[in-house]
């Protein structure tokens, strides 16, 4: 996992240079179902814990690139269930900002870079956000699979 003060240097140009200089946590909305009826209610609060599954998670990219600073934003959407029915929404973001320094790349070579490599950099604090979210809310852990970003459409 990258610190956020630390340089690299990528491998797309060898006169590229990429200094990370933060990864935060953009958006975590977490929201209960509000329409649940009430024997739904009934039937969740009788159900243990292990029958939670996680459903419909989707991740998404986004960059911005202006001057020499580029920023990256990964975000998810995982719905929460009990026994099939909907129980809570969550919704996280992270976002990673970029200084891009001595850059001679492509358009092809700084799209690489920032739909690929920035995120896979971003994603780990994502990942380990959503962990921590949903045990915090009492659920089981939601421990996401490392990606590959070539896979994630943008």
């Amino acid at each position: 996992m990258p610190h956020p003060d630390k340089e690299f240097t990528t491998n797309i140009n060898i006169n590229a240079h990429f200094t990370v200089l933060t990864v935060r946590a953009t958006a975590i909305h977490f929201e209960y179902n509000k329409n649940l009826t009430l024997e739904e209610q009934e039937t969740l609060k009788n159900a243990p814990q292990k029958q939670i599954t996680y459903s419909d998670v989707s991740i998404g990219t986004n960059y911005v690139y202006q001057e020499e600073s580029l920023h990256v934003t990964v975000g998810i959407k995982v719905e929460v269930l009990l026994n099939g029915i909907l129980l809570a929404v969550l919704k996280a973001e992270y976002a990673g900002d970029f200084i891009c320094k001595n850059i001679e790349l492509s358009e092809l070579s700084l799209t690489d870079f920032a739909t690929q490599n920035a995120p896979a950099m971003v994603y780990p604090y994502l990942r380990q956000g959503v962990n921590f979210i949903t045990t915090q809310a009492g659920f089981p852990a939601l421990v996401l699979p490392v990606i590959m970003m070539k896979k994630v459409k943008i």
